[in-house]
């Protein structure tokens, strides 16, 4: 696959987001980190890409891309799907990606309302806020 190829050949008006690692503990990017810093390099020279998705990357390494993290939960840390999670406690990003956390909770919009209170809190952002 072709990354740059591909990233080259969009328009410029066309934002593109590099998706470099998903909550699942098999990713290949677990065995080989270094994908990792191959993703976020061609990331941050593509004009159009807007931020990357990963458990790993840090504001200090993604520069001026948004960062996205998944596997994001309040309580769980694993499941039966082979998901790893981490609280918003421990997660530096941009965006809180929450699945199961809130889908799969008894009352799914106090579960969004508790992850947002707890993202918020971990950015330092005022309740009202974000």
């Amino acid at each position: 696959f072709d990354l740059r190829g591909t990233l080259a050949a969009l328009p410029p008006s066309v934002p593109a987001v590099v998706v470099a690692e998903y909550s699942t503990a098999a990713a290949l990017t677990k065995a080989h980190p270094a994908i990792i810093n191959t993703l976020l390099d061609v990331a941050r020279r593509a004009p159009n890409v807007a931020g990357i998705v990963s458990q790993t990357v840090t504001p200090e390494r993604a520069g001026d891309l948004l960062i996205a993290t998944p596997g994001v939960h309040l309580s769980a840390k694993r499941d039966e799907r082979d998901q790893r999670y981490r609280p918003p406690s421990r997660v530096r990003a941009d965006l809180y990606i929450v699945g199961r956390g809130i889908y799969e909770a008894p009352d799914p919009a106090a579960a969004a309302r508790q992850f947002r209170h707890a993202c918020n809190v971990a950015n330092a952002i005022p309740d009202g806020g974000g």
